[in-house]
């Protein structure tokens, strides 16, 4: 398994679609957290960590977290794409 990871990250386009991904999930969780925070959605478990960061920074944190992460991996598939890096 860690083969395919490590395939898949070595490619601009790998990068780039796993960064796809990561932002996705990113609005998504901002999205649950805003509907929550509002009272349109209903409550359900979430794991321990993604609470913790909840609760030290609201909903910022547990986004940014994953938008970060995908913008980092996004300017990395970009940067490889320019320079023709394998």
């Amino acid at each position: 398994m860690d083969e395919f990871w490590d395939n898949l990250l070595g490619t601009w386009w790998g990068k780039i679609l796993m960064s796809l991904l990561l932002l996705f999930i990113a609005w998504g969780i901002f999205s649950y957290f805003t509907k929550l925070e509002a009272g349109e959605a209903e409550g359900r478990l979430v794991p321990w960590y993604v609470a913790a960061a909840y609760y030290i920074g609201g909903k910022w944190t547990v986004s940014g977290i994953f938008g970060v992460l995908g913008l980092l991996l996004g300017i990395g598939g970009i940067h490889q794409l320019r320079t023709g890096e394998e």
